[in-house]
């Protein structure tokens, strides 16, 4: 894999984002069960493809694969709101920089009570890992990050 260096700042979610995030998820927690209510402008935007992904891939950044998975690491598919609690576990105890993934199954409230876009959306977010790294099959990849 080509490793680069990209900028984790040009990948956080804006208010609409992640004010979108949480109108989406029903104001709850997208991890917590049972589920937790958050604040009302509350809760960690976190990337479900992290951005330093991006550093690892195996898509060349000069082909529109790159390029679109640069724009989907921060869009509202690739973000839920997380308490701070659960966003603190996911990034193993405070580590963002690295770490393991989580698979979108997890966040088992990414839409309220909508299983069915829950469903819809995990396969999305599995497809853009597939293009990123193609040469492995499934979400699982804490090794790569």
């Amino acid at each position: 894999m080509k490793q680069r260096k990209v900028n984790r700042e040009e990948y956080n979610f804006d208010d609409t984002i992640r004010d979108s995030a949480r109108s989406r998820q029903e104001g709850y927690c997208a991890s917590c069960t049972p589920k937790r209510k958050l604040a009302a402008k509350g809760g960690i935007g976190h990337h479900v493809i992290p951005v330093q992904t991006l550093n690892y891939t195996e898509a060349d950044e000069t082909k529109p694969v790159f390029q679109n998975a640069g724009f989907f690491i921060k869009s509202l598919d690739n973000c839920v709101m997380l308490c701070g609690d659960c966003h603190f576990h996911y990034h193993e105890f405070g580590n963002t920089s690295n770490g393991a993934v989580a698979v979108p199954e997890t966040f088992t409230h990414s839409h309220g009570v909508r299983s069915d876009l829950h469903n819809v959306w995990t396969e999305k977010v599995d497809t853009v890992w597939r293009l990123l790294y193609p040469t492995l099959s499934n979400f699982t990849k804490q090794q790569v990050i």
